[in-house]
């Protein structure tokens, strides 16, 4: 059972707008190229440099927020951990226009119904500096309210999405290939990219965690675990950039509660899951899967964590017993 006493409480949205954001920081431009498809397009014509800062007297005026008071929601999350299923449910529910979605610099900001907003990004520093800019425009007006929505993955099937997101492993989705063969490839691919899977860890959950007064993820996942796959926490610094924020933390492998828990925690939300990757790539799913139960070498795993070095990778090995 889902356990919705805390998320009534602490979240009883009129209205949502949506920033999603996913993890990337210092290292972004390598981990767009890692990440490939998935990334959001950061590429932005002179006009598009103007909306990014938000400037109310645009010539694209129309494409500016709203200024009716609703809820800015940010889902900063870390690719492949349902970013977009969770970006589709907000846009969907909040009606929001997918046509008029305005390019920012490494994030998508999407006007919605009553005020609300999506934006969606794989970077914390530009969905703060979006929110700063959307506070900025609503400061003499009735401001928004703050959601940010974050989630998290076991990495036994996290690391092998990110490896089918790349171009090495989207190469195979309709290939004819041996389990060796598959096996082998994923191999070489964790040889060479255990740096920019280590930035894929550590961008987006440790800071927005930090951010919001976690003592740790192994003390958050506890009380996730308690909840029924959710948790929620208020920003601690009323001076903070996330000040009046709440981060709900979502763990993936309760994704079936989530349609329960956003409905109670965001009302009007229809949560839409995405297809999987097994069924996206139906000719490999049996492969694929294979990998769940990987059983990953001690150099594979020194090249993610840095030879141990790496806390955060550390850590979130550590909460799911890899």
């Amino acid at each position: 059972m889902v356990n919705i006493r805390l998320a009534t409480s602490a979240l009883a949205l009129t209205g949502v707008s949506v920033l999603l954001i996913s993890k990337h920081g210092s290292a972004n431009e390598n981990l767009n190229r890692f990440l490939g498809a998935e990334e959001v397009e950061s590429t932005t014509t002179t006009s598009q440099r103007k909306l990014a800062r938000l400037d109310p007297r645009s010539v694209q005026k129309k494409k500016t927020l709203n200024r009716k008071s609703g809820t800015l929601a940010l889902v900063i999350n870390t690719p492949k951990c349902g970013t977009g299923g969770l970006s589709k449910t907000l846009q969907i529910s909040y009606k929001c226009s997918t046509r008029d979605g305005i390019h920012l610099k490494n994030a998508l900001l999407h006007n919605c119904a009553k005020g609300n907003d999506v934006v969606r990004t794989h970077e914390v520093q530009a969905g703060t500096r979006v929110l700063q800019e959307l506070r900025e425009e609503h400061a003499s007006g009735q401001p928004q309210r703050c959601v940010v929505v974050t989630a998290i993955r076991d990495p036994r099937t996290w690391i092998p999405s990110l490896f089918m997101q790349t171009p090495q492993g989207q190469a195979f989705c309709d290939a004819d290939v041996t389990r060796s063969q598959y096996l082998q490839a994923y191999h070489d691919w964790l040889m060479v990219n255990g740096g920019r899977i280590q930035s894929a860890v550590a961008n987006v959950r440790p800071k927005l965690l930090a951010e919001f007064g976690a003592e740790s993820l192994a003390s958050e996942m506890s009380r996730v675990d308690q909840n029924g796959g959710y948790s929620i926490l208020n920003q601690p610094d009323p001076q903070g950039v996330y000040a009046d924020c709440q981060l709900l933390f979502l763990q993936m492998e309760r994704s079936e509660n989530w349609a329960t828990i956003m409905a109670e925690v965001m009302p009007g939300v229809e949560y839409k899951k995405n297809k999987s990757r097994t069924e996206s790539c139906p000719k490999i799913a049996d492969h694929y899967v294979a990998l769940y139960q990987y059983s990953y070498s001690q150099e594979e795993l020194a090249l993610m964590t840095d030879g141990g070095r790496n806390i955060d990778v550390v850590e979130y090995f550590s909460v799911y017993g890899l």
